[in-house]
């Protein structure tokens, strides 16, 4: 029994295939959920939710969807992105019944990897005929590119390199040996799963159909090394069907990819009868966003960073109109990076240079083996061919391959593609040297095979060797300085709202051009920018210099004093220093914000400083960066502000407490105790509410007057009424509001302030008079002279009738 079954190693090899295929899908289903980019992810689970209202795909809505929807609450899913995993996943996750878009990838990464996992034993033991390289194959795979499971969708790229290459080689050796009809079906099938991973990731599977064109132009035949030897003649059949395979191969790569998404797209849009719906936005990753940002690998004098705003600010600034990733926003950063090219030319290759000694560091560090094997194949007669083919069928891989990092950054993921190419010849080559070194063994003795060792291919061995260690040891340059850890360390909060009580001593506003009193004083450009405010700001971008002044202000005399500086900006790359200076030049104070930090658009710029007596100062806007790079900013306002104490601007405008002996002649009519938490017939409008000892503790949101607390609306006859708040201010200040329902105006208002002696002096207290039925609602809103919270504890409240 066991001799036959050694006499079939296919069915040995395949025996094995399938079941390092079940090992490894349990493997990978077993992880932790894929990490999606967040936008990634809300867009799979917006349009699984549409698919489950029966919806069509590649469709979100903002609103339940339902037939008949008005076209306002839908977008295309994905739109900007390749749209491969928003029309896979979320018919996977329709299907199943699974929502969470992270399981989904993994599940697609857990099948792609498992039918590569299967595949690859097969092919390799049709290449080099060894059950022992078809045993190692996968191993090997799963060795070196189990860790990509965890990197979104780009695993996508080093897929199709490691299941195309080896294909490509196995079709190419069947036409050689005339099973074109084979090779044919091969090639097709990997066209298909180049496809496959096109759609997910733009162009992914490209450098697998020029491979696979290459071998149908050029394989069976040496004519093209001799082209002097070329006459007219009438073709033969073999020739003539290389171009219907050709087409066949192309239309095979198109089939998902383009022919499938657009089937989809069609079917979305006649659903919703929007025949043109989604045509404004782009359906694959834009390009010249993605190489304009490339360029802040390195620290420059451009302001340059990679992050989208930049990118998206620099269009605003040129055409305020442009969508975003529309066709005249590529055009705008195709201009800029073209102009770029043509100014400084050497900036540009010093970043295609350290990215490429990046990739070129990395992949030898890991696939350090890749030219000595290939020295190896070349050195053995009957393989020199083969690795040839090899490499030529690597090469549009790595070329496609090193694109995405070369042009936007070396990021592992973006890298896939050039990885999985080396990782590709890297199995193949342990392939054929393997198999060589097996039938070595098995034809001579050690003796023997020491005897056949010729000098030549040793002596080249060892010097693709020893180059490749050098290589290794110093291709990788050190990393481009990074201000991340440095920024995250020492940059000032954003504000929430603005200093207490304050007196304005001056506002400037940048509305497209510098306020009076302002200069330049190393900033490289200037410009009025829209950003993604309401308002006109000024766009600055600093010179290299660290910590140079960009932009000072006028010199202004303040008497001692608090005070404060507040305003909006939003930091693009880089930092922002925000300076007050006295007359000499010397720093009195800063404030330092980077372009990572969240809120810049509703938060503020704030820096707070005392003087002891009279003194001159004047702010400035810095360079704030730890070596030579370029920051770009935009602001709107600063304002310059006396800081006063509460006292000064709650206690003349407060309401005093009103005599507990005036308010116990009256009737109650209602009571709402807040022991318990919010009575029935109160809502918070906003702030939160905390539940404490005898009573409510409420922290109000930042509106200076907002309600916070709201009752429901009574009707009350003509008379004279009071509401009474049984409670204390601990901080801020607190305002009692009757309001007429009907008209929205106020019938009685009073304010208080945490200075008040809550309940010794009386009570808080609001009374009006009615001359009529009207209906009354009641409110509990902050009072505070500027943006901030205030903080109470509500005990009960009553309503009482006085007369």
């Amino acid at each position: 029994m066991l001799r036959r079954v050694a006499a079939r190693p296919r069915l040995i090899v395949l025996a094995w295939a399938l079941l390092i295929c079940a090992m490894s899908s349990a493997h990978f289903v077993a992880q932790s959920p894929s990490i999606l980019m967040e936008s990634r992810s809300q867009g799979i689970a917006a349009s699984i939710a549409v698919l489950d209202r029966g919806g069509p795909p590649l469709l979100t809505s903002d609103v339940p969807y339902h037939k008949g929807i008005a076209v306002s609450h839908l977008a295309p899913a994905g739109a900007s992105d390749d749209q491969g995993v928003y029309l896979f996943l979320p018919i996977l996750g329709h299907v199943t019944g699974e929502h969470d878009p992270g399981v989904l990838m993994k599940w697609l990464f857990a099948g792609c990897f498992a039918l590569l996992i299967l595949l690859v034993p097969l092919m390799m033991f049709e290449l080099f005929g060894s059950v022992a390289v078809a045993f190692v194959s996968p191993l090997l795979v799963l060795r070196e590119f189990d860790w990509i499971q965890g990197l979104d969708l780009y695993w996508s790229l080093a897929w199709i390199a490691l299941l195309g290459l080896p294909g490509l080689l196995l079709a190419y050796r069947w036409w050689r040996e005339g099973l074109r009809r084979r090779a044919t079906v091969l090639m097709i099938g990997i066209c298909v799963a180049a496809s496959f991973a096109s759609a997910i990731r733009i162009d992914a599977g490209l450098p697998v159909l020029l491979g696979a064109l290459g071998i149908v132009a050029f394989a069976g035949t040496d004519r093209w090394l001799h082209p002097r030897t070329w006459r007219l003649s009438r073709p033969s059949r073999a020739t003539a069907t290389r171009p219907l395979i050709a087409v066949g191969l192309v239309l095979a790569y198109l089939s998902i990819a383009t022919f499938t998404l657009d089937a989809a797209r069609d079917y979305r849009n006649s659903v919703i009868h929007q025949p043109s719906f989604g045509s404004a936005y782009p359906t694959q990753h834009p390009f010249w966003h993605n190489a304009y940002i490339g360029l802040g690998y390195l620290p420059n004098r451009y302001a340059i960073t990679w992050s989208d705003s930049v990118a998206a600010d620099l269009v605003e600034r040129a055409h305020p109109n442009a969508g975003y990733l529309s066709p005249l926003y590529e055009s705008t950063l195709r201009k800029a990076y073209l102009h770029l090219v043509r100014i400084d030319p050497g900036f540009i290759l010093n970043n295609i240079w350290v990215k490429s000694r990046t990739i070129v560091g990395s992949a030898l560090s890991r696939f350090f083996l890749v030219p000595i094997l290939v020295a190896i194949g070349l050195a053995i007669p009957r393989r020199r061919r083969e690795t040839a083919v090899t490499l030529l069928l690597a090469a549009p891989v790595m070329v496609v391959g090193a694109g995405s990092p070369l042009m936007t950054i070396p990021l592992t993921q973006y890298a896939l593609g050039w990885t999985g190419a080396w990782g590709a010849v890297w199995l193949v080559g342990i392939g054929w040297t393997l198999a060589e070194l097996i039938a070595v063994v098995r034809r001579r003795s050690l003796a023997g095979l020491v005897k056949s060792i010729r000098p030549r291919p040793v002596l080249a061995i060892a010097a693709v060797t020893a180059l490749t260690i050098a290589l290794a040891a110093t291709a990788s340059p050190a990393p481009p300085p990074s201000s991340d850890d440095y920024y995250s360390a020492n940059a000032t909060g954003l504000a929430t709202a603005a200093p207490g009580p304050a007196h304005t001593v001056d506002t400037w506003r940048f509305a497209g051009e510098l306020p009076h009193g302002w200069h330049s004083v190393s900033a490289s450009l200037i410009q009025p920018d829209l950003g993604q405010a309401a308002q006109q700001g000024m766009y600055v971008r600093t010179s290299s210099a660290p910590n140079s002044i960009a932009l000072a202000g006028p010199s202004v005399l303040l008497p001692a004093g608090r005070y404060a500086v507040a305003g909006t900006g939003r930091v693009f790359s880089g930092g922002l220093g925000l300076t007050v200076r006295n007359a000499a030049g010397t720093p009195l104070v800063r404030s330092r914000y980077w372009w990572s930090q969240p809120g810049f658009l509703n938060e503020l710029l704030d820096v707070t400083f005392s003087l002891p007596t009279a003194t001159r100062v004047n702010l400035s806007l810095d360079n704030w960066t730890p070596f030579p790079n370029a920051s770009g900013f935009v602001v709107w306002r600063l304002s310059l502000l006396h800081l006063l104490p509460a006292a000064r601007y709650y206690a003349p405008r407060a309401t005093p407490l009103t005599p507990t002996s005036m308010l116990a002649r009256g009737a109650r009519l209602r009571s709402w105790p807040f022991e318990g938490g919010t009575p029935q017939g109160w809502v918070p409008a906003a702030g939160t509410a905390n539940g404490v000892p005898n009573g409510l503790e409420v922290e109000t949101g930042v509106n200076p007057s907002g309600a916070q607390l709201r009752a429901s609306q009574l009707a009350l006859g003509p008379g004279r009424y009071a509401v009474v708040l049984d409670g204390s201010v601990e901080k801020g200040g607190l305002a009692l509001e009757a309001i007429d329902a009907e008209t929205g105006k106020p019938l009685a208002v009073s304010r208080y302030w945490h200075g008040q002696s809550f309940p010794k002096s009386g009570e808080m207290a609001a009374i009006w008079t009615l001359r009529r039925q009207t209906n009354v609602e009641f409110d509990i809103a902050n009072w505070a002279p500027a943006p901030s919270s205030s903080r109470w504890i509500v005990r009960r409240f009553d309503l009482l009738k006085l007369s």
